[in-house]
């Protein structure tokens, strides 16, 4: 399995902090957690909706979120859905779904498990 975090976007959000770098991870971890179900929520009511406004809203959000984490593969397919969104692409946005699923799943599992 590819690495999940990129160590070096964890890296450089630990050099942010002034002590030993990991209370502001850990903070940011917590946040993640517990805002990513509700973002999954919503990109899938706005798939499900043919919503593409909330899509490419929510996708935007948690693409930001993601990227600041180092969450490479989970960043590109919101970048994805957030275009399809843009551009009512709403089957090509349902086709996608799972993989981003699957994406958001093995980042939060990640985030949770993660030691340094």
């Amino acid at each position: 399995m590819t690495e999940v975090l990129n160590e070096v976007a964890l890296a450089q959000l630990k050099e942010l902090d002034g002590d030993d770098g990991e209370s502001l991870l850990v903070s940011i971890f917590e946040l993640y957690i517990a805002d990513a179900p509700e973002h999954l929520t919503k990109i899938t009511k706005a798939i499900e909706d043919s919503n593409g406004n909330v899509l490419s809203e929510e996708s935007h959000k948690l693409k930001s979120t993601s990227a600041n984490i180092g969450a490479e593969k989970l960043t590109t397919i919101c970048q994805t859905l957030e275009t399809y969104g843009s551009n009512d692409q709403l089957s090509r946005a349902t086709e996608l779904l799972p993989e981003f699923q699957k994406a958001l799943e093995e980042v939060l599992e990640a985030v949770q498990n993660y030691k340094h």
